[in-house]
């Protein structure tokens, strides 16, 4: 009965929709399957978002990939915390420019899946030095085809997506409330 309570006060302080939408921000980083690869005679790899951001976090992607460690998450791991903090930003911070907290966590997941991108590309000597053989193209084509996206990846997009929706709506309802209506001229009184 008491955790009824406390859900109908936050949903009250917060919404029913946005705690909806954390809580799937939630189970799609830290429990759910964002990513999983397909190793060749041994199986599958799975991982979480937040174990992702612990591959960004040690030295080598691919490496760690294949050996299938759980580092931490670093830096990204407090990054993430913020992420999931930021849609609520406008509860603690009365200016207007707070809603667009929640565009946060959808930037902060582009970044991290471009940053994956550029680290598989950049393991099988793609850089902008010089350009790639045709074996290592081979290569990283056959490694991104192993890669496919889990539920929690696309669950927590839309979860993110839904956030950034929802604040650039309040932003712009904000935005138009403190517009000041122009004067009319004596003209168009006339």
């Amino acid at each position: 009965m008491k955790e009824k309570q406390i859900f109908a006060q936050l949903a009250a302080k917060c919404g029913t929709a946005n705690l909806v939408a954390g809580g799937a921000l939630l189970l799609g980083w830290f429990v759910l399957t964002a990513l999983s690869i397909q190793i060749p005679f041994t199986g599958k790899l799975t991982f979480t978002f937040y174990q992702v951001l612990g591959l960004l976090n040690s030295n080598n992607l691919l490496e760690s990939m294949d050996h299938g460690s759980r580092s931490g998450a670093g830096i990204y791991g407090l990054l993430a915390l913020i992420a999931l903090a930021a849609p609520f930003l406008h509860l603690l911070w009365k200016d207007k420019h707070a809603v667009l907290g929640g565009l946060v966590p959808l930037l902060f997941m582009l970044t991290v899946w471009i940053m994956v991108g550029h680290g598989i590309h950049s393991a099988f000597g793609g850089s902008a030095a010089g350009p790639e053989s045709e074996l290592e193209k081979q290569a990283e084509q056959e490694a991104m085809g192993a890669i496919s996206w889990g539920f929690g990846a696309y669950l927590s997009f839309l979860a993110s997506l839904y956030f950034a929706a929802t604040a650039v709506k309040r932003f712009l309802h904000l935005r138009a409330a403190d517009t000041p209506l122009p004067a009319r001229s004596s003209q168009a009184a006339a």
